[in-house]
């Protein structure tokens, strides 16, 4: 690792792997520090087996999920490093690893770090990672002295948990791998006939997939199609649309990790990223979409209300509207222009949003 020079810059460092949904706000978070002269050094998780980008290999240590005993050695170090080169550090990640992280940090560093997953932890992360990320909250709350979260319910949720610390707010930034990719795209796009519906991220129960696969089976196979990128047990979570994939019907699923270039290229090409999830703290996949000028369809929660604008950059359906929504696209001449949602996206101004947020409640500091 580089030696750090100035110990008054804030030491970031996230446990996720390079495939997961964490690793691209994290990576995005050091993108727009770096874009707004943030000081701040970011420390990123290395698995040999995986090869970072440039931008991402100057603080690295070992972190693998299915060699514990590695990853807790390395960590270990990480931990008496930072103890000897910052005097505050922000854990971007949850989990026993950052958990036991916490515990190493002297007195002397301060400690913060972002609440991802506060409500309904094992509906949404299965049981053993739901515990796991309960646990490592109660141990992280004795010593964490400020909590950031990405949506006005967990702002509720955090102090219950943190009953000691500041909560702050904070929106997620655009995931770094889009941030070249959205600045070179064409604004024009013409309706995809048949319509193309892009779903992107993991497969689990509470993402809509269930809800999805119903309109397909009532609507003509030669009017829609599906691309889903993400892993996961869709034969679970949605039989029907697993199926027409084994069927090589109107489903396309690639179950694997892809590129952020790949994911572009497909959703670039798309109507719409499907984001009707049941449940939802917080997520990117809104800006993400957005950032590349493709509107979203999402389920009228409070957050999804929040962030869409109907008819500027998605529509805010219930589950029960789904169908009637997309046979109506099918047989109008209309959908929303690319330039339309780019618009909105600029004037979010997410990332500085973010990093505003930061700012003031002096977690972090500009540089010089």
């Amino acid at each position: 690792m580089k030696k750090v020079i100035n110990k008054n810059s804030v030491a970031f460092i996230s446990m996720s792997g390079r495939d997961s949904a964490m690793w691209f706000s994290y990576a995005g978070l050091y993108e727009a520090f770096k874009e707004d002269n943030v000081d701040a050094t970011f420390y990123f998780p290395k698995d040999a087996t995986v090869e970072l980008d440039g931008n991402y290999n100057g603080n690295t240590f070992f972190y693998k999920m299915s060699s514990p005993v590695k990853s807790l050695i390395s960590i270990a170090k990480l931990a008496l490093y930072i103890r000897r080169n910052h005097l505050s550090v922000f854990i971007f990640s949850q989990g026993i690893f950052s958990a036991l992280f916490t515990l190493l940090m002297s007195k002397k560093v301060e400690v913060n770090c972002w609440g991802h997953e506060l409500e309904s932890r094992i509906n949404r992360a299965g049981f053993f990672r739901g515990v796991n990320y309960y646990i490592s909250d109660l141990i992280m709350s004795f010593k964490v002295k400020q909590v950031v979260v990405s949506s006005e319910s967990l702002i509720r949720s955090a102090k219950k948990i943190y009953k000691c610390a500041n909560v702050i707010y904070a929106p997620l930034p655009l995931s770094a791998d889009f941030y070249t990719i959205s600045n070179a795209l064409s604004k024009n796009f013409v309706k995809a006939k048949p319509i193309r519906i892009f779903f992107f991220g993991s497969i689990t129960q509470y993402k809509g997939l269930s809800v999805l696969e119903k309109t397909f089976e009532k609507l003509s196979d030669s009017v829609i199609e599906l691309s889903i990128f993400g892993r996961g047990d869709l034969k679970s979570c949605a039989p029907l649309l697993y199926q027409r994939y084994c069927n090589a019907r109107n489903v396309k699923w690639v179950n694997d990790f892809v590129t952020s270039e790949a994911v572009a290229a497909e959703l670039t090409q798309s109507d719409f990223m499907y984001v009707m999830y049941d449940n939802v703290t917080a997520t990117s996949q809104i800006d993400i979409a957005n950032s590349l000028g493709v509107p979203v369809l999402v389920s009228d929660l409070p957050f999804f209300v929040s962030k869409v604008s109907n008819g500027i950059n998605g529509y805010v359906l219930n589950h029960s509207e789904l169908t009637k929504f997309i046979s109506k696209y099918i047989e109008s001449n209309d959908c929303i222009d690319r330039r339309t949602v780019f618009e909105a996206f600029n004037i979010s101004g997410v990332n500085h949003v973010c990093v505003n947020a930061f700012l003031d409640s002096r977690i972090v500091f500009l540089k010089g």
